[in-house]
């Protein structure tokens, strides 16, 4: 099953509040197919998202997901639910959530698996994106990610290949290992194992890139997406760019 390539902008934010269509389209013209995110692309009421849709498609990009925090969960997710349906998203996800306590993380998780029936209910996914910490920290001898896992079936995991690295994992085994239950992927690189947060463009560091993608494709991972949370020796345009090129040039877009 092929998988659609594409992009969460974190690492170009400035280029998008500056000029966000300008901005896609520079994305879209390296060849990036689809975009994950919040803010500019959610803004607004449903008609303000459905002209955005309409621009976007223009450059042939579509929308893989939107990005909502645990606020927005609780208040406003038929608003949510409604703006993915206009954008044709097909999931829906919390980028963070922490693991305290196990008492506290089970609740979450009560909490995530409810969302998680909503959106099923409503024809989308929710996914959680984990960090390193859900693989780090342990309750009773067991890893929080495993968990989050164990304890629900609805729920959907964004993997972040660089953070299971981080944490510990390989991360193209955790893909096969969990099968079924992630629709998306984040595809990002580390500097540094031994420093938190050292972070480069995709395919010139640490994390087993080819591998990962590989995984994703086999398991039928439907979007693979690019992430950087900052910049290295480049600008966010050009590790954008970048990325592209690397996971290209390493024949992986071939099984898009």
């Amino acid at each position: 099953m092929a998988f659609t390539f594409g992009l969460i902008p974190g690492i170009i934010d400035g280029d998008v509040k500056a000029d966000f269509f300008g901005t896609m389209k520079k994305v879209a013209e390296i060849g990036y197919r689809c975009i994950e995110g919040g803010g500019k692309l959610t803004e607004g009421d449903a008609k303000a998202v459905a002209e955005t849709k309409k621009k976007l498609d223009a450059m042939g990009l579509a929308v893989s997901g939107i990005g909502a925090g645990r606020q927005a969960l609780e208040t406003s997710l038929d608003p949510l639910v409604e703006k993915a349906h206009v954008l044709g998203a097909a999931y829906i996800v919390d980028y963070w959530g922490p693991c305290e306590s196990r008492d506290v993380f089970l609740k979450d998780l009560e909490f995530f698996e409810s969302v998680a029936a909503r959106c099923e209910r409503a024809g989308l996914k929710f996914c959680y994106h984990h960090h390193d910490h859900e693989f780090r920290t342990e309750f009773d001898g067991m890893r929080a990610i495993d968990l989050m896992i164990r304890n629900t079936s609805k729920l959907c995991i964004e993997v972040d290949v660089a953070w299971v690295t981080y944490g510990g994992a390989e991360p193209a085994d955790f893909i096969r290992r969990h099968r079924g239950r992630i629709p998306a992927i984040h595809l990002k690189d580390i500097a540094d194992l031994t420093t938190r947060g050292k972070f480069t463009a995709v395919g010139t560091g640490h994390v087993d890139i080819v591998g990962s993608v590989r995984a994703a494709d086999e398991c039928g991972v439907k979007f693979v997406i690019v992430e950087q949370d900052a910049p290295r020796n480049l600008s966010g345009m050009d590790s954008v760019r970048a990325a592209y090129l690397n996971v290209k040039e390493a024949g992986l877009l071939k099984l898009a």
